[in-house]
């Protein structure tokens, strides 16, 4: 499990957080096959629980595939049906600015979101590859974004 999901757990254990929600059906770049019998989001949890948070404050999301995925389920099937307003979304520092801006796009501004990244172990050339990645995805999803709306003018 990454030091994304120890970044969330320990903000669980020092806040004033109640519920935890790890989301993800498949992990392949958190280092989990993709065949794997286990989603990212179950194995999230084994770990919270490891580490003493309650069974009882983890709800796990496991349907999504990315993290377009992450928002929509988290808000179809933990926020909204529990009438939840405020959400904490920890992600990997590299990874935060598209989170950011695909919660924003689809939680919309009923809901007060928060963001806090998780430090990384990766080499700077890694690193530079990944926000490289990150900078084109965040181009294709916002311009998805914007061909998706059907009220653009």
């Amino acid at each position: 499990v990454t030091g994304v999901s120890f970044a969330a757990f320990s903000f669980l254990k020092t806040g004033p957080k109640e519920i935890i929600s790890p989301t993800g059906i498949s992990g392949k770049r958190a280092g989990i096959d993709l065949s794997a019998p286990k989603t990212e989001a179950l194995a999230m949890k084994e770990y919270a629980i490891s580490l003493g948070i309650p069974d009882s404050a983890i709800i796990l999301e496991e349907n999504s595939k990315d993290t377009i995925g992450n928002a929509y389920f988290t808000k179809t099937k933990i926020l909204a049906p529990n009438n939840w307003h405020k959400i904490l979304v920890v992600t990997s520092d590299w990874h935060l600015e598209r989170a950011n801006y695909i919660f924003n796009k689809i939680l919309g501004s009923a809901y007060q979101i928060e963001f806090a990244s998780a430090s990384n172990t990766l080499t700077i050339e890694d690193l530079e590859k990944l926000k490289s990645k990150e900078q084109n995805k965040l181009e294709v999803v916002k311009l998805w974004f914007e061909l998706a709306n059907p009220y653009r003018e």
